[in-house]
């Protein structure tokens, strides 16, 4: 994970200094995430498990003239998956509301082409993260339990966007986050690592 975090802020270094200043406004909107990847779980009394991650973000935008742009909003994500427990197969299934606040910068890849429409972006920021409920499943009964507590994390992201119009932008681009702190309640601690996905972006100025 460590590596990955490292790669990804090389990628963001190489999207910052290959910036140019243009002309560009002021301008804000909401972007829209969809989210597919993998993640791991950690959790106290269990073996780490590897699950598939479903998500989405809705974000609102405030971008500056340089490029860079804020964003924050509100998130949910599924994590699921199967495994054996002494001996029985289960299935889990958690699902988080998150809250994620970034900054990004994002800049034009054809810089000398006026009417260039493709750009590269790449951002880092925090979240904060509740496990509204748990979910196993065996072949003889279902366990659910539900606001499992509150956790912080840390995400990075990069891509390339493509400007439709000036009102609507699609993109898609890598996202890689981690739990920094554990969730604790009623003894069990728990926390989502290495959480890597492929993003589809909507995203919409006014």
């Amino acid at each position: 994970m460590k590596n990955l975090f490292f790669t990804m802020i090389t990628l963001m270094s190489t999207v910052i200094m290959s910036g140019q200043e243009t002309e560009k406004k002021h301008s804000y909107g909401f972007l829209a995430n969809a989210k597919l990847g993998f993640a791991k779980l950690k959790q106290s009394g269990f073996v780490t498990i590897n699950g598939n991650v479903n998500s989405g973000d809705f974000h609102f935008f405030y971008s500056l003239p340089s490029g860079t742009y804020f964003s924050g909003g509100i998130g949910l994500l599924e994590f699921s998956a199967n495994g054996v427990s002494g001996g029985e197969s289960y299935a889990l299934e958690h699902s988080y509301l998150r809250i994620p606040l970034y900054i990004n910068r994002s800049v034009s890849i054809f810089k000398e082409q006026a009417n260039n429409k493709i750009n590269a972006y790449a951002g880092i920021g925090i979240y904060g993260n509740t496990l509204l409920k748990e979910e196993i499943q065996t072949l003889t009964t279902t366990f659910e339990e539900k606001n499992r507590g509150w956790n912080f994390g840390l995400g990075f992201n990069i891509g390339l966007t493509f400007e439709v119009n000036d009102y609507m932008t699609l993109g898609l681009g890598f996202d890689t986050q981690s739990d920094l702190t554990k969730m604790k309640k009623d003894d069990v601690e728990r926390k989502l690592e290495a959480i890597n996905t492929v993003n589809f972006i909507y995203k919409l100025n006014f």
